[in-house]
Parts: C-alpha cells; sequence; structure tokens
C-alpha cells in the first residue's frame, strides 16, 4: 500500500492520511532480559493465534518486525513474524541504541547479529544493513524517532 491507497477522498491536508498513519502504527514491546531490548509490533493486526482479534498496546502477541540474516549476507529483508507471549524468537529482538548523529533519535540494531541495523531504504523497504563505521547503503535511513500515540 502507498499513501494514496489510503488517501480518503474528500478531504485535504493530514486528514486525508488518517488511514495510512493509523494501518502503519508500530509499537515498541520492551523485553525484561536485557537492558534496551525490545521488539517492534505492528498494532492492530490481528494473528490466528489472537483468533483475528486485533493485537492493542500493552497486549503480548501479534505480528513483530523479524528478519533471517544469512552468516555471509550483506542485508535481509524485514518481515512480519508471528511471536507469541514467551516464545524465544531471537529474529524479532532488537537493541535500542541512541543515534550517533541527531539528538532524541534511535537505531534498532539486531539482538542476535552485532552491527546489523533496521533500515529504510525509500521508497517502500525495511532492511536489516550491516553498518559498521562509514560503510553503508546509499540512501538508508539508520536514525528513527520515536512518537507517543
Amino acid at each position: 500500500h502507498s499513501r494514496a491507497d489510503a488517501r480518503l477522498e474528500g478531504l485535504s491536508g493530514l486528514d486525508s492520511f488518517v488511514p495510512f498513519f493509523k494501518a502503519c502504527k508500530l509499537s515498541l514491546w520492551w523485553l525484561p532480559d536485557v537492558n534496551n531490548m525490545c521488539r517492534i509490533r505492528a498494532l492492530e493486526i490481528g494473528t490466528k493465534y489472537t483468533h483475528g482479534e486485533a493485537v492493542g498496546a500493552g497486549r503480548p502477541g501479534g505480528l513483530n518486525l523479524g528478519f533471517q540474516i544469512e552468516q555471509d549476507g550483506r542485508d535481509a529483508p524485514v518481515k512480519l513474524m508471528d511471536a507469541r507471549k514467551g516464545e524465544k524468537n531471537e529474529n524479532v529482538n532488537f537493541i535500542v541504541v541512541p543515534s550517533p548523529f541527531y539528538e532524541s533519535a534511535y537505531r534498532f540494531e539486531a539482538a542476535c547479529h552485532k552491527n546489523y541495523f533496521l533500515a529504510f531504504q525509500p521508497p517502500t523497504h525495511f532492511r536489516m544493513v550491516k553498518a559498521s563505521g562509514a560503510a553503508l547503503l546509499a540512501n538508508a535511513v539508520l536514525d528513527f524517532t520515536l512518537v507517543n500515540f
């Protein structure tokens, strides 16, 4: 989907994008095992384990951003993966670290693969990219700000 697909007819400005932004909400699910470890969940999506009921903030389960990094892979696609409460799945765990470049911005490092970070590659892709030193993919966005909604 794109913003154009989600736009409400007859409205202008930000009001026309309300459905798009509602569908794109992500939340952090903090894990108690390691300091700053979290899962990034897609809100308002139901799964077979929730019997189709949407999983809201503060409830376990739902779909999380996940990845499968190969031993020799430079980057890996990000996909939605099911992770139930108490389930051990290292491919959905991130360590939140401060951005080295932007105040109040953060990076999401794969908990099980050092130096692999969540990256947005415009216009539509999320990937896990290897970022050591200054070596980055062109146009990759690694620094994100958090919004309390």
